[in-house]
Formats: structure tokens, C-alpha cells, sequence
């Protein structure tokens, strides 16, 4: 057979690319995390990001830069690749990581130790590598297959969605990649516990396939019929399949919810990632990758504010954003029973915001009021612009919410979002601080509310504008 003829069959190039690629990452992490680094966590995490962005970027074309048997195994089961491909992929990444793992501890000898990776193996961690492997092939499948991605640009910029994921998760100490936990531990000279990261982020990767088929477009799965009673609420009326986009459009805002929750969650448990820089990261790349499905509201106060910019007061519009309050709430709760009962109730009590001493109610419902209404400002400038480069809304409005929570957070601790404050605060279940929930609550919609009632008469004025979706944080 001719030589040319095999490296094509065997797919020879991508198996290489997928050996130095995974080879590569195991490396960088092993490095940067090593007794030699002077680099804090923080910097560690931006390293391991910039060393995923480059990976993505020079693999892309090669081989799909999936570097981790997660993703590969989440490809195969949506059919995205063959058996032969995914079992290919697998074996060049684990021997990749491997690799890797063992010229890591050459390279440091016995100048200094690698980081013991055992770590990973208590229960928050292994709570937390769940959720963001879970969340990790979601965005992924979303920003890389999707056509929705592939029609408005999105996929062209995954890499940097899943690159700033990667660092926040890296910070806080999740893993998300058996084969680079299979490098890192051999390494170190030991195994054991190594299963339990395959185990975890493979049965993690279910759920969010399958969470995937149901809210893509794409894919040939079928939703429940909506009742006869509400079909005349919700948009498209008699119209089957715009009834089911809007089913898609609440099953997203409720996983975004969910995701955007989790992680203010576990950046409290740690305290390695500011919840702000957090939530901003995580925004981000729910904007890059699912925006085009439900737009990212994941905050009943942008919803009410951009229901009132369009001045749309039927009963259908009505029930639509009713919809997507409702899946916000939805998310957030199940995100924080869930923390609580991996975690135990110290995990939501540690993420509460709550007012600082010396702080009256009074001042901290100024603050939420005007931290949310300057959100809403910034998600109506940077709103959808065909004209502008397609990282460019996300970024903006990420960078808004971040800047913007940090600026609430000395006087009310820096809430803005009612679905995820209210979430959290039940699951904490401590009745001394529920006086103040009123804050949380009526301040983020009434800011919200008043910027897009003045957006509204704003554009009417200036000659009328599109009913375009917008992009919310």
C-alpha cells in the first residue's frame, strides 16, 4: 500500500497531533504547578489557559484539538467521529500525557518536586471536577459542532471561550482531562485514585451529551409537546416548531443559570478565583459558544429590562420572558441544592452575599440598583453588531459584569442577580439574614427596569430600532 495512501487511512497526522498536543498540556501543567514555580495560583491557571488556546489553534485543522478522552468520548457518542478515530484519539492522548508526565520529572529532577496531584481526590474536588467537566463538554459541543455557532462565526473564536473556562477551572482546581491526571500522577510515582478522575469527568460527559442533543437545534431529539392551554401564550402560537424553540430557549437559560451559579459556588469554596472575575469568565464563554440559542440572559433583571426596551406588551411576550425567569430561578436553585448536598451547607453560605457592617439596606439597595442598571447600559452599547468583530460583545458585557460586581460588593457584597441570590439563600437556610433578601431582589430589577424603560423612549425617539435579540449577562 502506498505510504501516503496509509497516513491518510490510519489518520496518522491527527493521532500525532493529538500525542503532542495532550503531551504538551501535560507538560505546561506539570511545570508551572512544580516546587520550581514562583508563579502564584492565579498565574499557573493563565498559563495552563494560554498553553490550551495555542494547543486549540495550531491542532484545530489537524485533528479537532480535542486533547482529552472527555471530549473525544462526547464526539463519539454524538457520532461526530468512528470508533476507529475515537479509540485512535484515546490511545495517542493517554501515551501523549504520559510522555509528558515522565519529561516533566526528568526535567525537574532533583532540583525541586512536581506537585502531589492527590489533591483532586477529596470529595469538593471531585464535586467540582463533575461540574465543570459537565460544563466543559457542553460549551465545547455548543461553540465547536453547533451550526448555530458554525452560521453566526462563534466557532471561529471557541478557542478562546474555552481557553478563559479552562484557567478558572484550572484555578480552582479542577482537572476535566483523565489522560493529563494520568501524566501528572505518573510523575509523581503513584496511581492510586487515578480512576476516580476517569471515572468522574466520563460519567459527567453524559449527562451534558445528552443535555446537548435536547437543547441543539441540530439534533433529531423531540420535546415534549407544550399543553394546549399555553400554546396560544407562547411565541409562534399554533407553530410547532417555534412552541420548541422556545422550550430550547428555557433549557438554556436554566443550564446557564445552573453553570453561572456553580461557579460563584466554588470560587467561594476555594478562594482562589475573586467570585467576580468568576462569573465574568464563565459569562464569557456561555456567550461565545450559546448565545446564539437563548441570547444569555441567566438574570431575571436583564430579561424584565430588555422586555421593557422593546415595548412589546402582549401577552405572548409576556410569557416568554415569564419563561426565561422562570428557567433562571430554576437553574440557580438546582446549581445551589446541589452544591449543598455534595458540598454541605457551609458552600452556599459562604457564596451569599451579604450586607457589610455598617451598611444600611438603604445603601446597599442604591448600590445593587445602580451596579444593575450600569449592566443593563452596557448589554444595550454592546448588544449584537454585525458590523463589530464577534469576541467583542461578550467581552464587553463579561467585563461589565465583573466590573460592576466588584464595584456592589463593599456595600451589599455584590448581588445584581436575583435568581442566584434567592438560589442561594435558601439553600444556606439561615433565617438571620433574610430581612435584607429585599435587596437582592427589588434592587437589580428596578435598576434594570429603569435603564431599558429610558432605552425604550431613547430609541423611539431616535427613529426605532430592530427587535434584534441581545446579548445579557
Amino acid at each position: 500500500m502506498n505510504a501516503g495512501v496509509l497516513f491518510k487511512k490510519l489518520n496518522t497526522k491527527a493521532a500525532v497531533t493529538e500525542f503532542l498536543g495532550t503531551g504538551a498540556l501535560t507538560l505546561v501543567v506539570a511545570l508551572v504547578t512544580s516546587s520550581l514555580s514562583t508563579l502564584s495560583r492565579g498565574q499557573q491557571a493563565v498559563g495552563v489557559g494560554a498553553a490550551v488556546l495555542t494547543l486549540i489553534l495550531t491542532g484545530l485543522k489537524s485533528s479537532g484539538a480535542n486533547y482529552n478522552p472527555v471530549i473525544s468520548l462526547s464526539l463519539l457518542l454524538l457520532g461526530k467521529i468512528t470508533l476507529g478515530r475515537g479509540i485512535l484519539y484515546l490511545c495517542s492522548q493517554v501515551a501523549g500525557a504520559l510522555t509528558g508526565g515522565a519529561l516533566a520529572r526528568a526535567l525537574v529532577g532533583s532540583a525541586g518536586r512536581l506537585r502531589d496531584p492527590s489533591f483532586l481526590l477529596s470529595p469538593p474536588i471531585l464535586c467540582m471536577e463533575s461540574f465543570f467537566s459537565f460544563a466543559l463538554v457542553l460549551l465545547v459541543l455548543h461553540a465547536s459542532v453547533s451550526s448555530g455557532a458554525q452560521a453566526n462565526g462563534r466557532n471561529q473564536h471557541f478557542a478562546g471561550a474555552i481557553a478563559v473556562f479552562v484557567s478558572v477551572a484550572a484555578a480552582l482546581g479542577a482537572s476535566m482531562n483523565p489522560a493529563v491526571a494520568s501524566g501528572l500522577f505518573l510523575s509523581t510515582g503513584t496511581s492510586q485514585g487515578l480512576g476516580a478522575l476517569w471515572a468522574v469527568p466520563v460519567l459527567a460527559s453524559i449527562p451534558a451529551v445528552g443535555l446537548y442533543r435536547l437543547s441543539d437545534p441540530d439534533e433529531a431529539i423531540a420535546l415534549p409537546s407544550v399543553p394546549a392551554f399555553l400554546s396560544r401564550l407562547l411565541p409562534g402560537g399554533a407553530n410547532g416548531s417555534q412552541r420548541i424553540g422556545a422550550w430550547r430557549e428555557y433549557m438554556n437559560e436554566g443550564v446557564g443559570a445552573f453553570l453561572l451559579t456553580g461557579t460563584l459556588l466554588f470560587a467561594s469554596l476555594t478562594g482562589a478565583v475573586p467570585g467576580p472575575i468568576a462569573a465574568g469568565a464563565m459569562l464569557f464563554s456561555l456567550l461565545l459558544s450559546t448565545a446564539h440559542l437563548s441570547g444569555i440572559h441567566l438574570n431575571p433583571a436583564v430579561t424584565l429590562g430588555l422586555f421593557v426596551r422593546k415595548g412589546r406588551l402582549d401577552r405572548r411576550a409576556w410569557a416568554h420572558s415569564l419563561g426565561y425567569v422562570f428557567a433562571q430561578f430554576l437553574g440557580a436553585f438546582l446549581a445551589a441544592h446541589v452544591g449543598r448536598v455534595a458540598c454541605g451547607p457551609e458552600l452556599a453560605g459562604m457564596a451569599v452575599p451579604s450586607l457589610p457592617l455598617g451598611v444600611s439596606p438603604l445603601q446597599a439597595f442604591a448600590a445593587e440598583t445602580l451596579c444593575t442598571g450600569a449592566l443593563m447600559q452596557a448589554i444595550g452599547i454592546f448588544r449584537v453588531n454585525p458590523t463589530w468583530p464577534i469576541m467583542l460583545s461578550p467581552l464587553a458585557i463579561a467585563t461589565a459584569l465583573t466590573a460592576c460586581l466588584m464595584s456592589a460588593s463593599g456595600l451589599s457584597g455584590g448581588g445584581l442577580n436575583p435568581a442566584v441570590v434567592s438560589a442561594l439563600y435558601l439553600a444556606k437556610f439561615s433565617a438571620k439574614e433574610w430581612p435584607n433578601v429585599w435587596v437582592y431582589g427589588v434592587g437589580p430589577i428596578v435598576g434594570s427596569v429603569l435603564v431599558g424603560l429610558a432605552d425604550r423612549f431613547g430609541v423611539e425617539k431616535g427613529g426605532g430600532a430592530g427587535e434584534e435579540r441581545v446579548e445579557g449577562g
